[in-house]
């Protein structure tokens, strides 16, 4: 889960680097495996925190579906002054990296 965490956190990070506006972003991934939800939000000042839920043990090397299960990703823009924007699309790839490429594609 520390894992999966930390690669929000890195994603999140580098999408909010790329902001020409105040605001936050937020990656959220949401399932029916051990872990339902992984969400970090951070905003145009490079401020981030996250949480995770999750029940029993977790392998270390657990991969993101023996984690999440079936289940989506959801990021969220939002800027202080504008419309926000919520982008939603199925865990569909092996890895958040590829979960990512798939939502951008």
């Amino acid at each position: 889960v520390q894992k999966l965490l930390g690669e929000l956190l890195v994603s999140t990070t580098l999408l909010t680097a790329t902001l020409k506006f105040e605001g936050s972003i937020t990656i959220q991934l949401q399932g029916d495996g051990p872990v339902s939800l992984a969400v970090i939000n951070g905003d145009h000042n490079q401020q981030v925190r996250g949480v995770a839920r999750w029940e029993g043990d977790i392998a270390d090397d657990a991969s993101l579906h023996e984690m999440m299960g079936k289940g989506y990703l959801v990021i969220t823009i939002e800027p202080k002054k504008g419309e926000r924007y919520q982008g939603v699309v199925g865990l569909e790839g092996e890895n958040l990296t590829e979960v990512l490429e798939g939502y951008f594609a």
